[in-house]
C-alpha cells in the first residue's frame, strides 16, 4: 500500500530509505521512490523496454536469467542465479502482461529480475507456483503502461489469488448499501453485521450504494482491519470487519 517506509540496499552494501508509492494489483506492479538526495545516479539494470511493449524483443523459448533471494547465499536456498526458458507469453491490449518461464523459484524471491542473456531486465518475479513450470513475472513495459497512476500513489485492481471479501451480499441498483445477506462465519458476521444494516462508511470513506461498498473492499487486502459504520433501526454502529481472501 502507498506511503510505508522501505529500506533499499546496493550491491555495495550502502541503503537509503524508500516510499512505497501505487500499484497495480491485477498484474502485481508497484513502485517505490528512494527519498531523498535528488538528482543523484542511482545503480539500476538495462531496461528491454521503455514504452508499450513493442520494443520488448521476447519470444517464447527464450533462455533467460532469474536472480533470487537478495540476502545473498544461503546453503538451505541453492543458487541465488537460475537459468531457464520463457514458456509463455500472456498479452493483452497494451502489449505483454504476464511471462511464465521454468527458471527455478523458492519463496523470498518474489521482487527479483529476470535477465535476458544480454543482462536487460526484462520482467520482476511474482508468483512462484508449486510446479517448477508455473513461475509467472510482470514484463517491464506493464510498468511504462502504469506509470503515471502508480507515481501518483493510486492503487488498483485486485491481486492474483487474493481476492478480497467480506461475506455480504447486496443489489448494486439499490439507492443505498442494503445488506441483503451475511454468509456465516464471514468476516461480517463474526463482525456482528446483520441482513437488514445499511452501511454508510468504510474508513471513513462514504458509501452511497452496494457498488461502493463493492469497490472499498476491493481497494483492502486480505487481512486488512475496515472501520464499517451501519445503519441498524434506529442505531448507528460502528464494526470492525477483518477482510480475507476469497476461498
Amino acid at each position: 500500500r502507498p506511503g510505508l517506509k522501505a529500506t533499499v540496499y546496493f550491491s555495495d552494501g550502502s541503503s537509503h530509505e524508500a516510499l512505497t508509492l501505487g500499484m497495480n494489483r491485477d498484474l502485481d506492479a508497484g513502485l517505490m521512490r528512494i527519498v531523498g538526495e535528488d538528482g543523484r545516479k542511482w545503480p539500476h539494470a538495462s531496461v528491454a523496454s521503455v514504452g508499450d511493449g513493442s520494443d520488448l524483443k521476447i519470444r517464447e523459448g527464450q533462455w533467460c536469467i532469474a536472480a533470487g533471494y537478495p540476502g545473498g547465499w544461503d546453503d538451505q536456498r541453492g543458487m541465488v542465479v537460475r537459468v531457464g526458458r520463457i514458456l509463455r507469453i500472456m498479452k493483452g491490449r497494451e502489449g505483454p502482461h504476464t511471462v511464465k518461464t521454468d527458471c527455478a523459484l523458492i519463496g523470498g524471491d518474489s521482487g527479483g529480475p529476470l535477465f535476458s542473456l544480454d543482462g536487460r531486465l526484462i520482467a520482476v518475479h511474482s508468483r512462484i507456483g508449486s510446479d517448477i513450470n508455473d513461475n509467472m513475472h510482470v514484463p517491464v513495459n506493464v510498468f511504462s503502461a502504469g506509470w503515471d497512476r502508480m507515481v501518483a500513489g493510486d492503487v488498483w485492481g485486485t491481486l492474483p489469488g487474493y481476492r478480497p471479501v467480506i461475506g455480504v451480499r447486496g443489489n448494486r441498483d439499490a439507492q443505498n448499501a442494503l445488506i441483503e445477506s451475511v454468509t456465516p462465519d464471514g468476516p461480517a458476521a463474526r463482525a456482528g453485521m446483520q441482513k437488514g444494516d445499511i452501511v454508510l462508511s468504510v474508513d471513513g470513506r462514504s458509501i452511497a450504494n452496494f457498488k461502493d461498498l463493492q469497490d472499498a473492499v476491493l481497494e483492502a487486502l486480505p487481512g486488512d482491519l475496515l472501520s464499517v459504520v451501519v445503519i441498524r433501526g434506529d442505531q448507528r454502529l460502528r464494526l470492525r470487519i477483518r477482510v480475507m481472501a476469497a476461498g
